[in-house]
């Protein structure tokens, strides 16, 4: 009975954890369809990143503070919560005021994705993520004499893409004691994060082929 009360308890905590991912999937799309990538470089992503740091430092100070003083007993548990922004409010208030599509705007919502992708990849997710896009993104190198070095690179960002399978494999191996709560939530993580970050960067690469392919002057053909 307490075999089937721990199933039910890691199977709980598994669906939680998916459906908070799938909120912040949900948030981090809504937000990514204001945000102009174009922008997100230079002197913007090195701010936004910067900002993000030392958010997360403040937020680490005070959870260890509240730690020492007894109120809390996982100070980086609140570091996470803490530095996390209200997506949803945000991006729609942006909109209305006709601020998203200005330098401000991408700024502020910029800023807000950094602290939603921080706040997931710090809850114990590069490792996966970054196996992910070894097992599956490595091999498609082998493409380059067929589709060229930067196709390749997107090949191999869309196959590393996977949440689904991840879910229900995760969910099986919980349920069969192969894993614990702990990878099984960073597992799922990973996928989430897959989904989100792997395919957006492919099509920006995609994207940005296609421009210097148009750019690229036309051979001068030699008159007989």
């Amino acid at each position: 009975m307490l075999c089937n009360e721990k199933r039910k308890t890691e199977t709980t905590f598994l669906e939680s954890s998916a459906c908070l991912f799938c909120i912040i999937a949900f948030l981090l799309f809504l937000a990514g369809l204001e945000v102009e990538l174009e922008r997100l470089k230079g002197r913007l992503l090195l701010f936004v990143s910067i900002g993000f740091l030392l958010s997360l430092g403040l937020a680490l100070l005070v959870g260890f503070a509240l730690f020492l003083s007894g109120q809390v007993l996982s100070p980086l548990f609140i570091a996470i919560v803490l530095v996390a922004t209200a997506l949803g409010v945000i991006v729609p208030l942006l909109k209305d005021a006709g601020e998203s599509d200005s330098s401000f705007g991408q700024l502020v919502i910029a800023g807000a994705m950094f602290a939603e992708f921080g706040s997931i990849i710090v809850l114990r997710v590069p490792i996966f993520l970054l196996a992910l896009l070894l097992v599956r993104g490595v091999p498609t190198l082998l493409y380059r004499p067929l589709v060229g070095g930067r196709r390749s690179v997107v090949a191999g960002l869309l196959q590393a893409t996977s949440l689904s399978f991840i879910v229900a494999a995760t969910q099986i191996g919980l349920e069969l004691h192969l894993i614990t709560k702990a990878t099984g939530a960073a597992l799922v993580a990973a996928g989430l994060l897959s989904v989100l970050i792997f395919p957006i960067v492919a099509l920006t690469l995609l994207r940005q082929s296609r421009d210097t392919m148009a750019l690229a002057p036309e051979p001068v053909r030699e008159s007989k």
